[in-house]
């Protein structure tokens, strides 16, 4: 595989959290052709897509939008799929796993894929192209209203999957529990490697080791390709890095000007979580989030704007946005790391733009 370079690729999305090497190859699931590149160090995981990947996406993004059929045939498909994991997936496997086959593990993996890929296109590097040109164009303006809709309602099953003591975790704490040494080390664990423990295959744990402090990954040739610990290092060395600066760059999902404090909001489901930050919360402030869920919605509901670090058009913060009628500005891929809670900024929604005063 030749040399991944910073310059052929643009920061996609960012979460500070234990992110899993379950999750991370299921991420790769939303991609055809090249994927991008995940770095995870230090309980900070980062996503990079391909430039030129990135816009055959947007391309391929803008084909299915502009069909009646194609698209209708693409949400049909997933509102069904939406339905069958709230009623068969969700429900079994969001407690504690008492017992679990090997034929059973790889169905549900086959099933994760499939809910990634058709996610896929609900996110920004597929509707974006789509989203620019919707206003000339009556079917996409249909198609991506629905998709509006339809993302928010896939992304409370992704929130059921991923999140802590969700379906992914609960499945790798189940792995821990029955085959590995610590509570956590299936956490570090791909798919090939899980599906070993079913045959009795011995782990090395000093790889796992190494993946809690940092893995890097990516996919060639249609299979994951798995960076050694010191490759990972450099990677995330060369990828990683952000200079500090007071003006902030994105895209504008909705218009306006707004001027007030700073108010960042981590990645939250935690009901219990979210009413304490509401209680801090106040009408005016500027909610800053790496992404919002509908999680957030009280808490969007006082804001004089939303800022996001990633995201696009049809994002969860894009669309409450216009349905709330205030300025956001999504896809400044830093402004949780650049700003603080206090910061006076002015979010101008006008330009994609905001300064730090």
């Amino acid at each position: 595989m030749h040399k991944l370079l910073p310059k052929d690729y643009e920061r996609l999305f960012r979460f500070e959290s234990i992110i899993t090497c379950l999750h991370s190859e299921l991420f790769f699931s939303q991609f055809k052709g090249r994927s991008p590149l995940l770095i995870y160090k230090n309980r900070i995981w980062e996503s990079f897509i391909n430039k030129k990947q990135k816009k055959a996406y947007l391309n391929e993004g803008l084909k299915l939008f502009s069909s009646k059929h194609n698209y209708s045939r693409y949400s049909r498909s997933f509102r069904q799929y939406i339905r069958y994991a709230k009623k068969k997936i969700i429900p079994k496997y969001s407690k504690e796993i008492k017992s679990l086959s090997k034929v059973e593990f790889l169905d549900l993996i086959e099933q994760f894929k499939k809910f990634s890929f058709f996610y896929g296109f609900t996110e920004n590097f597929y509707h974006d192209l789509a989203f620019e040109m919707m206003q000339k164009n009556k079917t996409l303006r249909t198609n991506l209203k629905n998709l509006g809709y339809l993302k928010i309602e896939a992304r409370k099953v992704l929130n059921k999957f991923i999140f802590k003591e969700g379906v992914y975790n609960n499945i790798l704490l189940y792995f821990s529990n029955k085959y590995l040494s610590n509570k956590d080390d299936a956490n570090y664990l791909y798919i090939d490697e899980l599906t070993n423990l079913f045959s009795g295959v011995k782990i090395n744990y000093k790889t796992i080791e190494q993946r809690k402090k940092c893995y890097a990954a990516t996919k060639y040739n249609g299979r994951i390709f798995k960076f050694d610990y010191n490759s990972s290092l450099g990677l995330s060395n060369s990828f990683t890095v952000i200079e500090n600066k007071n003006i902030l760059k994105g895209a504008v999902a909705n218009k306006g000007i707004a001027k007030g404090q700073v108010i960042i909001a981590p990645m939250l489901t935690d009901i219990k979580k979210v009413n304490q930050l509401k209680s801090k919360m106040r009408k005016g402030y500027i909610l800053v989030a790496q992404s919002t869920t509908p999680e957030l919605t009280p808490l969007i509901k006082k804001a004089a704007a939303i800022v996001t670090d990633q995201g696009g058009m049809l994002s969860h913060a894009a669309v409450i946005s216009r349905e709330l009628r205030i300025p956001c500005i999504v896809g400044t891929c830093i402004a949780t790391r650049i700003l603080k809670n206090g910061d006076l900024v002015e979010v101008d929604a006008n330009k994609g733009i905001v300064h730090k005063l």
